[in-house]
């Protein structure tokens, strides 16, 4: 039985959820050791808390008032700071873009995390010397820079740092005062509306310049598995609360033909192949046999050529026929195709995720266990489910998208739902035993 959309929705989700919730469970986890009172401190992100220091004392309105502009001014840098990214790539300054990401992944290693690290040293009375701890967060910020931005290095090895990245931001974000979170958090998902969605936003140019130049725009995002070929290097980065990215479709075939992409081996058409008679690649195709392995039976629509693909070791089969033009050939190679359905429901073979994600989704979740476990665990689930929606969205509608609206909607939904009506109708029922 052949997957649905469903089982490939799944798996993609899958893919996605895991590493967020990685980078959710460290961060709580972290707010829970280091700072369980939930203090805020309006000089660890001095940027977020630029016109208004949040005061106990000061009534709700005023914390509104100067979360509000607390959060225009951060979107505002933001903003800019993306459009000026645009201008810069335009500009061919790509090599200067990559040396700052560079140094800023260095020092988010190196100070962020190394601040961290001392802290739990300290937390759990661990002894360590000076001398050894410098070194250490040294050749980690240089190998996670380095991996990131230079030199290759395996999928899973970008992956940890990337997280790493993450939480140590995230982290840092717990500290902004509670009315500027999560005035900071809405401002942020509007953005991200604004900036891919709208044909000026910065990030969808940054998407389209991707896509016309082939080079990759340098930024920090999460892949779930390795892309090939043309589409690695035309896959577009996003920056700070980044799309939902799509490794670009292949172009659809010329209606009448079929292409399926076929796996050289030992019955592959000869090097010199060229337009013609594919006598080998009716040996490949036809249906075969369950018990002999022979060929058995006709092919289900004749063969026209043989082409070369840019993927090493395979082949191109064009087929042309009236059966051709009602259904598509079944592919034997999964990556070298995309997934679909008849019902027009589209899914890539990779899923790019721009980190400012995972560091909102970070904040939110641990924003809310500073309240409690409840909240916490609601909020989660609506970020899960938001990252569902998006991605069912993703596969209708074929282009990059804002990974943040959605989940951070129902997150904070879930959240004050869960403060105003939730806890006080289940905990004093659970107390008289009432509610389990």
């Amino acid at each position: 039985m052949a997957p649905s959309v469903l089982d490939d929705l799944g798996s993609e989700l899958t893919a996605v959820v895991a590493p967020v919730s990685i980078c959710i469970a460290i961060t709580v986890w972290l707010v829970a050791v280091l700072n369980p009172d939930g203090q805020s401190n309006s000089r660890a992100m001095s940027i977020a808390t630029a016109a208004y220091a949040e005061d106990d004392t000061d009534s709700d309105w005023t914390k509104f008032r100067g979360s509000l502009l607390n959060a225009f001014i951060f979107v505002a840098f933001i903003g800019i700071a993306t459009f000026g990214l645009v201008a810069a790539v335009k500009r061919g300054y790509t090599r200067w873009i990559f040396l700052y990401m560079c140094f800023s992944v260095f020092s988010v290693f190196f100070t962020l995390n190394g601040l961290i690290c001392v802290e739990l040293l300290q937390a759990f009375s661990l002894p360590f010397d000076w001398v050894s701890l410098t070194l250490l967060l040294y050749n980690t910020a240089v190998l996670g820079a380095a991996t990131l931005f230079h030199f290759p290095a395996p999928l899973l090895l970008k992956q940890a740092n990337l997280i790493a990245v993450g939480v140590g931001t995230a982290f840092t974000f717990t500290f902004v005062p509670e009315w500027t979170s999560w005035t900071l958090l809405v401002a942020m998902a509007l953005y991200d509306i604004a900036a891919v969605l709208a044909p000026w936003g910065p990030l969808k140019e940054l998407v389209d310049l991707a896509s016309e130049s082939g080079d990759p725009i340098p930024a920090l995002v999460y892949s779930a598995r390795p892309a090939g070929g043309a589409a690695e290097a035309a896959g577009a980065r996003s920056a700070e609360a980044g799309p939902l990215l799509a490794r670009p479709a292949r172009p659809a075939p010329v209606p009448g033909e079929t292409e399926l992409a076929v796996q050289a081996g030992r019955e592959t058409a000869p090097e010199d192949a060229s337009p013609g008679p594919a006598v080998e690649s009716e040996r490949l195709l036809r249906p075969r046999s369950s018990t002999s392995g022979q060929p058995d039976g006709p092919l289900p629509f004749p063969i026209s050529l043989w082409t070369r693909t840019d993927h090493p070791g395979l082949l191109r089969v064009t087929a042309t026929g009236p059966e051709s033009q009602q259904r598509s050939a079944p592919s034997l190679h999964p990556a070298a195709s995309e997934r679909g359905s008849e019902d027009g429901v589209w899914l890539p073979d990779g899923i790019r995720l721009g980190m400012g994600d995972f560091i909102f989704y970070s904040v939110l979740v641990a924003r809310a266990s500073m309240h409690s476990a409840l909240a916490a665990g609601a909020s989660f689930l609506a970020v899960v489910a938001g990252l569902a929606c998006t991605l069912l969205w993703l596969s209708v509608a074929h282009s990059a998208l804002p990974a943040l609206p959605i989940s951070i909607a129902l997150g904070t939904l879930a959240y004050f739902a869960t403060r105003t009506v939730l806890e006080p109708t289940l905990l004093p029922l659970t107390l008289h035993g009432l509610y389990f």
